[in-house]
């Protein structure tokens, strides 16, 4: 820390011009004016405002000084327009008559030009000890934020402020957490200038905030609060996450919007005010320097988490106490303050962050005071114990305050004080063990004396994290008194380990044995101890309050926490909640043909559920739907517990119902008429009123008037009959009845056909040019239009089963399902002619599906297929191709080519490495068509065959890691063959195509080239290990080379030293030295003689892609540098005893932007 600190006031001037153009308006900033460390009026100012005064604080001045503070008004001028010999306006002259052109001419806009100086002094803020209460106010005059009433440990929940502000703190929190979801501090496709928003004449990324509306005062005004809150977020934001050590700590807004001006020239904003990731025009950047790139992020933050590992594996067990005295210990005894950083000489790049800390750092290379507190949070957060970053000022004795950094920690249900920094004096020996290391300075209370001096009045709060800022004050109120330590109680469960079954309660535990052991080894039972519980699931890191419900496997903590007497104390458990098992069964059902079947929850039947739950949602398969007997399939079941769902606490067995369709009577037409001339043959197609499968009996004919002339015959169902030539039965009339003694889906039924005679012509003219038509199920609409009728006959067209297809009066035929319908066309009777019928067939045939074999592959490594087999590992699915939209989810193919339901096997042609076909045959049961509908399908007869890859396998013995009793050795794969178990799960990931096709896109964003798709190759790299006369194995994390493996690939055919530059993509398939499965770093290369030579940490998957180094480029060095290009990092955040002049707001220098742009820094501590 420094001996004094330097306390600077800056004025601002911002010129911000506002031109109307037409009925709309853009905002134009012309300048923004913050000079560095002279009190100089630019022209502007003077011109506009008068002088703005820089005001340095008089020594010994409170920080706090805005009663003895200069504010410059704000001025607005207006220019008057003046209309030239042209019919053109020049933006700020005068009108000579002072006339509102405006006003004389609504339908023309005028220009108008604004000029607002807003000049304000602002000031570094003074300290404050700790506050027990805080009231509501609003926001305060002097640039800070309201804090809400109370206490409390997380600074963002310390401020009053709008949704927008705290959504921003929540976007900001997501940022860092290098999930994969939204990491806007990480990802490099934030900070892609192809993403960038263009404003006016510059680019920016940008994530945003809130829009703004109203007149230019008011949105002035907004603007201003809305830099507040969203200093006030970044603020806290800083503060709750020291785990972040990446960013500059600067942080800019800009607005961008336009205007529209009313004939009477009023102007109102529509705007939107952004969060700055990025500036291009103006060189900006969250992120600072070095980590300008996700790889870079990355990287740092796996070697944060393995350092935050390995501190906190050192302190697993014991109390809150032990462990936060071993993080007190462990950075004492492996860090030495860093003297020159905090002389000002900013010798290190991260002597301020966590890093500095964890990573165990020396002399010019070690933390400062925030160094050490971040990092000490940043433990206290991994072992669940509830910590804060405090500053202010320090002193030992009572003179020559200076800016720190300390932790406020609760232990035993108090906030104690905790100054890692000052247990860890400068002093005795150099190096990270000086030999003077300390606890004087830990679990301190408000009335602790050290050194003659009470800590509160020692260490006076300010909570300032950025100049000029809210203090956040309304923190943690430490205990008036130090920590004493009490005996820590053991709590002991009855068993090694909790079995239950799901119930929907809570398991039972029985309450545990709390003993405590005093100082002369007597031990005792607390027997009024508290219990609280709380769990996690086996595949989380957090815990939660209460006890576990659901089926599952959890660990269980028992909490005690701490009294007068005791410490607080915990045990954890192994709870096993097991499934309930469960039947459903499809109940049998038995329905009358063309009734429904009876389908979900009330189609089943299930063995007991617990209280209270019950079957929601359950898909019922039944594929008949002609009469007969089925089988009903129950699948997919949902169980709940009220809104609840509750299904993954079952194993759940799926019986099996029997469907039963008997047949109906027959409610279709069941008679028809005809008249024929006197004389005549005539006939009559009975197909239009059978429905599918009809069988006709013998027929009976009642001819009373003897109209027929021999007898009426049956031919298939065509009727045939002559009648008499006497003119004389004109009239007369005859029946014919035909019993149907059989159909697929009715009970027999009698169909009766009536015969006139009549003196009428026939329309034998009248008919089909076809008698059969064949179509598919999918097939379009077609026609087929009956001719020739008699002039002024009406036709009409009729389907005999309009579930196969419809016809409309047109004749128009649309397809329904497969089947057999009869399509009859009748020509009606006119003044000369009788009535006319004809018919055609329509025969609807199953839809021919194809296969798809996109989704299926067969790929495997060279020296790993079975010689005799010659078996092939499949992955993805076999598909097929042609089912409907409309049958989409109604009409399934499951055909897994993987896993322990893989359906088929694969055969390759011979087991030398490259393309070559593959066979495929099913591995057991044929797989058919699921779902309803699926007659309507057919799938081909035989199994396609495909093309797969047998990889090609090279070794590299060269590895420069390699020593006299260490050999190393790389099988290099010139592809992807095995899918990681860490990516089965990931949909994206889960082949070794999709690995492929990823790598290969990911190089090709680094290239930037897109044009030569096939300028990329994909490798598989193992690392064998041979230590002394052991055999050769597969490295693994813990013989993995510390340092990692150097790598050199050959070069790719076509491609040389001098002729290319190249990328390296590397994929992490596992868990390793931090990083997660999927994870892609991007190693630097070198080309080197014998190919492309790069490092990495682990191995699996590798990319390399190469692009033509053009004639006209300047050449290369024959390195490639996969970072992101990087803007000047800006000057570290202001610090209290900084010899620079302090900038406490930079408005963003943009000419031409559309709007005010503010900076906020942080204030960084020694």
């Amino acid at each position: 820390m420094d001996n004094k600190r330097n306390r600077l006031k800056r004025g601002l001037v911002l010129v911000l011009t506002l031109a109307l153009v037409g009925n709309g308006l853009s905002h134009t900033m012309l300048s923004a004016l913050a000079k560095e460390n002279e009190p100089e009026v630019t022209d502007v100012q003077e011109a506009m405002n008068g002088p703005v005064t820089d005001q340095p604080e008089a020594e010994g001045e409170p920080e706090d000084a805005d009663a003895g503070q200069s504010k410059t008004e704000a001025e607005v001028t207006s220019g008057n327009t003046k209309e030239n010999e042209e019919d053109k306006e020049e933006p700020g002259t005068e009108n000579k008559a002072g006339e509102d052109k405006e006003a004389e001419d609504p339908d023309k806009a005028s220009e108008q030009e604004e000029v607002k100086v807003i000049g304000d002094i602002l000031d570094l803020g003074g300290t404050e000890t700790s506050a027990e209460t805080i009231s509501l106010f609003s926001l305060a005059a002097d640039g800070t934020v309201a804090l809400t009433a109370g206490n409390h440990e997380k600074w963002i929940d310390r401020i009053d402020i709008p949704a927008y502000a705290k959504t921003l703190y929540n976007t900001m929190a997501e940022g860092v957490d290098n999930d994969g979801v939204k990491d806007i501090f990480i990802d490099d496709q934030y900070y892609s200038e192809a993403n960038a928003q263009k404003i006016d004449e510059n680019k920016y990324n940008v994530i945003p905030i809130t829009n703004m509306t109203g007149d230019q005062a008011s949105v002035n005004k907004e603007f201003q609060e809305i830099g507040k809150y969203v200093r006030a977020v970044y603020d806290a934001f800083d503060r709750d996450f020291p785990e972040v050590f990446w960013l500059t700590g600067e942080n800019r807004i800009i607005y961008t919007g336009s205007g529209r001006a009313d004939a009477s020239g009023n102007v109102s904003y529509e705007c939107q005010v952004y969060f700055i990731l990025k500036g291009y025009t103006q060189k900006f950047d969250v992120r600072r320097a070095e980590y300008q790139s996700a790889s870079a992020v990355k990287g740092d933050i796996a070697e944060r988490n393995k350092m935050v590992q390995e501190i906190s594996g050192g302190a697993s067990a014991g109390s809150v106490f032990d462990k936060v005295t071993y993080f007190n210990e462990w950075l004492t005894t492996h860090n030495e303050y860093n003297t020159n950083v905090a002389a000002a000489t900013y010798s290190y790049k991260d002597a301020w962050e966590c890093m500095s800390a964890l990573n165990g750092r020396i002399g010019t290379q070690g933390p400062v005071c925030e160094g050490y507190a971040r990092a000490f949070k940043v433990l206290c957060d991994k072992a669940g114990i509830p910590c804060v970053l405090v500053d202010g000022t320090a002193t030992s004795d009572g003179t020559n305050g200076e800016a720190h950094m300390w932790n406020y920690v609760k232990v035993d249900g108090s906030w104690y004080a905790m100054d890692v920094t000052w247990n860890d004096p400068v002093g005795g020996k150099d190096g990270a063990l000086s030999g003077v290391e300390s606890t004087a300075w830990s679990l301190l209370g408000a009335d602790s004396m050290v050194m003659n001096m009470r800590f509160e009045a020692s260490h006076p709060v300010t909570n300032k994290a950025s100049v000029g800022g809210t203090k956040f004050i309304n923190g943690p109120v430490l205990s008036k008194e130090g920590y004493v330590k009490k005996p820590v109680p053991e709590i002991s469960f009855d068993s090694a380990e909790i079995n239950a079954v799901y119930n929907g309660k809570e398991v039972v535990v029985n309450k545990p044995v709390v003993t405590v052991t005093d100082d002369k080894g007597n031990t005792s039972t607390i027997t009024d101890a508290d219990i609280t519980y709380s769990y996690k699931a086996s595949d989380s890191n957090e815990f939660k309050a209460g006890i576990p419900v659901n089926a599952g496997k959890y660990t269980l903590k028992a909490s005690m926490a701490a009294t007068d007497a005791y410490a607080a104390a915990e045990a954890e458990i192994s709870v096993n909640v097991a499934k309930v098992p469960v039947t459903i069964k499809a109940v049998d059902q038995s329905i009358t043909y063309g009734e429904s079947v009876v389908t979900g929850v009330n189609g089943i039947s299930s063995t007991a559920l617990v209280e209270g739950e019950a079957v929601s949602e359950i898909s019922l398969t039944a594929e008949g739907k002609n009469a007969g007997t089925y089988t009903i399939t129950p699948s997919a079941a949902v169980i709940r517990r009220g809104d609840a769902e509750v299904t993954g606490n079952y194993e759940i067995t799926y019986e099996n119902g029997t469907l039963t369709i008997v047949k109906a009577e027959y409610s279709g037409e069941k008679s028809a008429s005809q008249s024929t001339r006197y004389s005549n043959k005539d006939t009559y197609d009975l197909a239009s009123l059978l429905p599918d499968g009809a069988k006709l009996g013998a027929m009976t004919v009642v001819d009373d008037s003897s109209i027929f002339e021999g007898e009426p015959s049956i031919s298939g169902t065509v009727l045939s009959y002559k009648l008499t030539p006497d003119s004389a039965k004109v009239g007369q009339i005859a029946t014919i009845t035909v019993p149907v003694t059989e159909t697929t889906n009715y009970n027999p039924f009698v169909i009766t056909f009536t015969v006139t005679v009549s003196a009428k012509l026939a329309q034998d003219g009248f008919k089909f040019d076809v008698s059969e038509v064949k179509k598919a199920y999918g097939d379009g609409d077609f026609a087929v239009t009956a001719s020739n009728a008699a002039e002024g006959s009406t036709v009409t067209y009729k389907s005999s089963d309009p579930t196969v297809a419809t016809v409309d009066e047109n004749g128009n035929v649309h397809i329904l399902r497969l089947g057999n319908t009869t399509i009859t066309a009748t020509a009606s009777e006119t003044e000369d002619y009788v009535s006319k019928s004809i018919t055609y067939t329509l025969t609807v045939s199953p839809r021919a599906l194809t296969w798809d074999v996109s989704g299926l592959h067969a790929v495997d490594k060279q020296g790993m297929v079975d010689k005799d087999t010659k078996k092939a590992s499949l992955y993805g699915e076999l598909r097929v191709s042609g089912i409907l939209p409309a049958d989409n989810g109604k009409v399934n193919f499951i055909c897994p080519a993987e896993g322990e339901n893989a359906k088929l096997i694969g055969t390759y042609a011979d087991t030398k490495p490259g393309s070559k076909k593959v066979t495929l045959k099913w591995a057991g049961e044929a797989v058919v068509l699921t779902g309803t509908d699926v007659e309507n399908y057919t799938l081909p007869d035989k199994l396609p065959e495909i093309t797969g890859r047998i990889n090609a396998v090279t070794e590299q013995t060269n590895v420069p890691e390699s020593t006299d009793t260490v050999k190393y050795k790389l099988e290099i794969e010139g592809g992807i063959s095995q899918v990681p178990a860490a990516l089965a799960d990931n949909e994206e990931l889960n082949t070794p195509v999709k690995i492929e096709e990823k790598m290969k896109a990911e190089i090709r964003v680094k290239l930037a080239e897109e044009s030569n798709k096939n300028n990329v190759e994909v490798y598989d790299v193992t690392l064998m290990v041979k230590d002394g006369e052991n055999d050769w194995v597969v490295a693994t994390e813990e013989n993995f080379p510390k340092d990692g493996i150097t790598v050199t690939l050959p070069y790719p055919e076509g491609t040389a030293k001098d002729t290319h530059n190249f990328e390296i993509a590397h994929m992490f398939t596992h868990t390793w030295n931090g990083r997660t499965a999927g994870e892609i770093e991007y190693p630097k290369a070198s080309k080197i003689d014998s190919g492309v030579q790069f490092k990495v940490t682990s191995l699996s998957p590798l990319a390399i892609g190469w692009k033509e180094i053009k004639a006209d480029k300047p050449g290369t060095n024959g390195t490639t540098n996969n970072t992101n290009s990087t803007t000047p990092n800006k000057s570290r955040s202001p610090q209290t005893g900084d010899e620079n002049a302090v900038m406490l707001y930079v408005l963003l220098i943009v000419l031409g932007a559309a709007g005010v742009g503010f900076t906020m820094k942080r204030r960084a501590l020694r």
